[in-house]
């Protein structure tokens, strides 16, 4: 093959490397190490160069050549010629030495910059292949990811080959037969299209890179592979099958010493799924074969362990690509366990297991009861062939008493599970929407499954023997308060004539000692018995102090001990009084956040207690079970390291629609949700109940009285077996229930039918993600909106984005189908960007919101749980690679007991200047313990130096209440550097101690960088027809004129208010005539007007109060010395809510005379289809040619006193008046 020299590779242009692609050559590395023995730089001449040859240059591109390879980094060089439409792309590529991942990016079909097909090799956290389709106004679309059979090494090279026909497009890694990748785009926007190299955020080489026709027997290839891709060989599962099943022993029971002893019966099970089961078979005789049946863990489902948006579909696509993307990496885990089986488990609906065990002689006459602390869904257990129990649930326990069928010697257990009912209630059809799940008909009408998939199936809990004299206790039910404990025991009493006694002994669970204990003589025939300790010296459970005890009690008859039962419990009471809640008599504000990873690792103790342990350490004292109910593993570890529960119910939405549900599937839920009150009512970190999550009918079903006194009358009964089985508790009738947004019915159908809506209201709400951010709070507006007088109000889920549990990027799914996150960081939501954008934002809105909440809602309100908390955090499964992401950091600072806070309206300070703002001390201390009088020492710093501080005096600061203080900061004029990252640092002292420490990341520039472009402009004319010279201006050289017809076509010309000017017929003609006859002009917030001015180019006007702006062209001089983030709320003043700009416009993407440089949307919630975002968003930063000359029309807030803003008005000053500013050529 020919090779081409470096400069043969830079100059060559596309066109005529394409005349040449017959003879597969165009374009070739390695270059010719001869002209070039090092690596340089390429330098803005050399970047013209790729321009003037046929390559645009896109995106902040850093670009470095060497002997063999090209490097680039951040932008792409785009081909301008156009490659066939049936073509082949190929190159090699590889991560340079010096990267910490492989990260390689490519695209094919380009119609322009900014509508391509990317495809990528990405290695690090993600090790796969991935394609999608990049297009204005909703026209992007996630096309899928393939996972690679390797782990791609950095330094080394992997050739990448794209081909494409019609709107298949294949993507192939290495010489593999089918791509890893092979995708039809049904709704491809465009046919063919150009090439480019690079586009990632991490630098990557290139070489040998071709692009040539698909044609001849290539196409004939393309055509016969269909729809194949790669995928992992199917694995010979019949001789798997008798291995393992030749492996499978029975277990053999050893006797164990004491009245009461339990004995695991997790590990291997046999199994066979019901569909192959021959005709006549009875799997529950002892006698049937089960050479032939398989090998199941247990507790394992046989269907995947995967909650929410871990298991949801996102997309039509097949494998890994369907999911929502949270997990990449947990969901091929969790196929490829469940492709590891022997049996076909898609297939699987229902089957049986089969357990063989050898029982010694010494269980005779002993009570012995089989326990499934749960079991998905229906199950039927079988002993010897003999039925001795069923349930119908997959989240309470299963308990069989076996006493009588149990035997010495080889014994067999069989259990039916049915995961999925023979009769269907319902589809995927999507019935409705709760704030952040498309609810489907299954999830309505089927069992309850919690947030499992509709298929959960298996027995996925624990299952132990429980050996037992027959006479034995059978229930305990504890009423701890804070100095005594009162309890009923319930005994088990096969010969209730006789007298038993009773001791019981209640001790600090951490040691030996005994708080106290009693013993008293039960007569003949009772079996309930009541107890009441006198007052006890305790110490009370708390999330900072989970003091543990244990009440042992004991049975024995004429000396001899019949039974000791262990309970763990805590001394703690949990109240509603007014507004507030009550901990232990105490107000009690909840710092907490959910959910926790424990429904994808229900019985993980490990996981458990270090996931629960980070949580503390994150100053996060309060969950909710969301997604499923805890499991005893979670609540122990709770119980033991101070976590305080909501415990929510197993039915989430249901009745979000329609009629209610099968009286028998109700009576199912009633059922199953009171055993596991009767299961968990002991537990000390158990706060308080939540019915159902979202359920939201008492809002929707408000025009239809009749359907919502049904759901009323559901709910109320709920609520009264609650009430009836633990009265200790406060309830939340149904999390996301808000009083006061039912006020008229409350009064009409609440009140007068005596139904029980709950203690508590709770507000769910997305103040960042799908609503606006945190500064629209800072005034107590949470509470004012939602608030009931006397009634506690708090939120269990106030959400502030989802990130992937691999990479930190946003879920997938709220990028590419509802563009949640381009409203918070634009484009650098995509997954070929840098993840760190949105990470570092998301972390901002998290802990700006909840020290709002704490700052200004402490009368109205009574805590906050943030929200997605398991999506915080990088292999959230594995307890020993578990990490944090910057959210979890940032909500520790804001969740600590003793808050010291700095309402703070602007994030960029200017040196010299002196900024007031407020500081807050909210005291809610673990120890319930005013604070005297003290003091606030802040300081700015950079790199470890001090730039400024000062001392600021604090009055004392009674427990559950906030105390304000005013100061003022300043930032030296002379900084270190012009522009410099610098941290505003809080430390809250009093009584010789550290109360409390806050940190905020602050960008500090000087007055020279602020100005710095306004100073090196030109003299302009400054049209301002409201009279309010723009303070930025202060800075700049300017003609002030009166009249358009002043204005020199010399100079840019500014207009200040040109809505206001425009709104005349004639000045905006006068307009039209200066720019097409050459001139410049600078419009600031035109508004309606230019859509008149411009009708060509701009289509429309929407007046948004748009807080996060992104550059659309970054490497437009308008952006020089500004960051990716700089965009979003610029200062406005103290009290004002910061934004970005005010309005945004839509334009015509494809034609060649208008470009967007910047594009801004507005906080939103799900989309119908994501051609929806052009209505949430827009440009407000638009270049536009007209006749000969160019103006800029900005909606951007750049008449604020924000430095940012400052600087982006003397960068677009400077733009205008570069006399070789070039034409605009579209967004292309």
């Amino acid at each position: 093959m020919e090779q081409l020299s470096r400069r043969t590779f830079i100059g060559q242009s596309m066109a005529a490397a394409l005349a040449t692609a017959s003879s597969r050559h165009l374009m070739a590395f390695p270059l010719d190490s001869s002209k070039n023995d090092g690596v340089q730089k390429i330098s803005d001449p050399a970047r013209d160069l790729f321009t003037s040859q046929g390559w645009e240059v896109c995106g902040r591109l850093t670009a470095d050549y060497g002997a063999s390879a090209l490097r680039l980094q951040d932008g792409f060089i785009l081909s301008r010629d156009i490659a066939p439409q049936s073509c082949s792309f190929s190159f090699e590529g590889r991560a340079p030495e010096d990267a910490h991942e492989v990260q390689v990016w490519a695209a094919i079909r380009c119609r322009d910059r900014d509508s391509r097909y990317l495809f990528g090799l990405r290695g690090g956290a993600n090790n796969d292949v991935y394609l999608a389709r990049y297009a204005p106004e909703g026209g992007n679309r996630f096309l899928g990811v393939a996972r690679l059979p390797f782990r791609p090494e950095v330094g080394k090279w992997y050739r990448l080959r794209a081909e494409t026909h019609g709107g298949r497009i294949h993507i192939y890694v290495g010489d593999e037969p089918v791509p890893s990748i092979n995708v039809e785009d049904k709704e491809a926007l465009w046919d063919g299209g150009a090439v480019s190299l690079g586009g990632g955020w991490l630098a990557a080489e290139f070489r040998q890179v071709k692009t040539e026709p698909l044609a001849g027997q290539c196409l004939e290839r393309f055509l016969a592979i269909g729809s194949q891709y790669r995928q992992e060989s199917a694995p010979d599962r019949a001789s798997k099958r008798r291995d393992v099943r030749a492996a499978y022993r029975p277990l053999t029971i050893k006797a164990a010493q004491g009245p009461r002893y339990d004995i695991a019966l997790d590990g291997q099970w046999l199994f066979v799924p019901d569909h192959e089961l021959p005709q006549g078979a009875g799997p529950e005789v002892p006698t049937s074969c089960d050479d032939q049946w398989h090998v199941l863990d247990v507790p394992r489902m046989w269907t995947p362990t995967l909650t929410w948006l871990h298991h949801e579909a996102g997309f039509s696509l097949p494998g890994v690509s369907e999911t929502k993307g949270i997990a990449d990496n947990l969901y091929a885990a969790e196929i490829a366990r469940l492709d590891s089986y022997t049996f076909d488990w898609r297939k699987t609906k229902s089957g049986w297991y089969r357990h063989h065990l050898i029982v010694p002689n010494e269980l005779s006459g002993k009570r012995v009861v089989l326990c499934f602390d749960a079991v998905a869904k229906i199950s039927t257990v079988f002993v010897n062939g003999t039925k001795v129990g069923q349930h119908t649930g997959m989240f309470a326990e299963v308990v069989c008493d076996i006493s009588e069928v149990l035997r010495p010697g080889h014994n067999v257990i069989a259990v039916h599970v049915i995961g999925q009912p023979a009769q269907s209630h319902g589809g995927d059809t999507v019935s409705g929407v709760a704030v952040t799940v498309e609810v489907t008909e299954a999830m309505l009408n089927s069992l309850p499954h919690g947030m499992y998939p509709a298929e959960a199936s298996g027995i996925w809990q624990p299952v132990h023997l429980r050996v037992m004299e027959p006479t034995s206790v059978d229930e305990v039910c504890l009423r701890p308060s804070l100095d005594r404990l009162q309890f009923s025991v319930t005994l088990r009493r096969p010969a209730p004539e006789h007298a038993v006694d009773l001791s019981y002994e209640i001790s600090p669970a951490s040691d030996n000692g005994s708080l106290h204990k009693e013993t008293s003589r039960l007569g003949p025939g009772s079996s309930t018995q009541h107890f009441e300790t006198p007052a006890l010296k305790c110490k009370p459970w708390s999330p900072d102090s989970p003091n543990l005890y244990k009440l042992e009690i004991t049975l024995s008859s004429e000396g001899r001990v019949l039974d000791r039962h262990s309970t763990t419990f805590g001394f703690r009471t949990f109240t509603v009084e007014g507004n507030r809640l009550l901990l232990n008599g105490r107000p009690y504000w909840l710092r907490g956040a959910n959910h926790f990873p424990h429904a994808l690792a229900p019985n993980d103790l490990e996981l458990a207690r270090r996931f629960v342990t980070l949580a503390r350490e994150g100053n996060v004292a309060v969950t909710r079970s969301h997604t499923a109910p805890f499991t005893k593993t979670w609540l122990e570890a709770c119980d033991e390291l101070g976590m305080g529960v909501s415990f929510e119910g197993t039915w989430p939405w249901l009745m979000l629609e329609g009629d209610p549900p099968d009286p028998a599937l109700l009576k199912a839920w009633k059922e199953e949700f009171a055993s596991l009150i009767r299961q968990f009512r002991n537990h000390p970190s158990l706060l308080f109940w939540t019915v159902n999550n979202e359920m939201k009918f008492e809002v929707l079903d408000r025009s239809k009285p009749e359907r919502l006194t049904k759901k009323w009358e559901v709910l109320n009964d709920m609520m009264s077996t609650i009430r009836a089985l633990d009265p200790t508790r406060p309830v939340v009738c149904d999390s996301s229930y808000l009083r006061k947004s039912v006020a008229q019915e409350y009064q009409n159908l609440i009140v007068p039918r005596h139904f029980d809506d709950g203690d508590i209201d709770d507000r769910h709400s997305y103040f960042g993600w799908y609503e606006r951010s945190f500064f629209h709070y800072f005034r107590g507006e949470f509470g004012q909106q939602s608030a009931t007088k006397l009634r506690p109000l708090i939120s269990q889920e106030m959400a502030t984005g989802y990130s992937s549990n691999d990479d930190g990027h946003a879920v997938r799914f709220y990028t590419f189908k509802h563009y949640t996150a381009l409203a918070m960081v634009g484009d650098e939501a995509y997954e070929h960007r840098d993840p760190r954008y949105f990470l570092e934002q998301q972390a901002l809105s998290t802990k700006e919101l909840a020290e709002a909440f704490r700052r200004s809602e402490r009368s109205t309100s009574a805590g906050i749980l943030h929200f997605a908390y398991v999506s915080w955090f990088r292999n959230v499964t594995s307890a020993n690679q578990i990490e944090p992401y910057p959210s979890y950091y940032s909500l520790k600072k804001a969740l600590e007991p003793v808050l010291v806070s700095a309402e703070l309206w602007g994030r960029t300070l200017v040196g010299g200047r002196g900024y007031g703002i407020r500081i807050c001390i909210a005291n809610d201390s673990g120890d319930g313990a005013d604070i005297g009088a003290g003091q606030v020492r802040w300081s700015m710093q950079s790199e470890g130096t001090v730039l400024s501080s000062g001392l600021v005096a604090v009055p004392p600061a009674s427990f559950y209440s906030n105390v304000w203080v005013d100061t003022e900061i300043h930032l030296p004029q002379q900084l270190p550097r012009d522009r410099t990252s610098a941290t505003f640092h809080l430390e809250y002292l009093s009584g010789q101690r550290t109360r409390s420490e806050n940190e905020y990341s602050i960008t500090a520039v000087t007055e020279r960088w602020a100005n710095q472009s306004m100073t090196a402009a030109d003299r302009f004319c400054l049209l301002d027809p409201s009279q309010t010279i723009n303070a930025a201006f202060r800075s700049g050289r300017f003609n002030r004129i009166s009249h358009i017809a002043e204005a020199s076509s010399e100079e840019v010309l500014v207009v200040s208010s040109a809505e206001t000017l425009l709104q005349d017929t004639k000045q905006m003609e006068q307009i039209r005539d200066f720019v097409n006859a050459g001139g410049r002009a600078l419009l600031l917030k035109p508004g309606r007007a230019l859509p008149d001015l411009c009708p060509d180019q701009v289509q429309g006007y929407r007046k948004a109060e748009g807080e996060n702006a992104w550059m659309w062209r970054p490497e437009s001089s308008a952006f020089e010395g500004l960051t990716p983030l700089d965009l979003s709320w610029f200062d406005m003043g103290r009290d004002a809510i910061p934004k970005a700009c005010s309005g945004t416009y839509r334009v015509s993407y494809l034609r060649r005379d208008v470009s967007v440089l910047a594009y801004c949307m507005d906080r939103h919630g799900y989309l119908k289809r994501p051609e929806q975002m052009a209505e949430f968003g827009g440009s407000p930063l638009l270049q536009i040619r007209l006749g000969k000359g160019t103006l800029i029309a900005s909606e951007m807030e750049i008449g604020s006193e924000d430095p940012i803003a400052t600087r982006l008005l003397g960068n677009l000053l400077l733009l205008l008046q570069t006399r070789s500013v070039k034409n605009p050529e579209g967004t292309k």
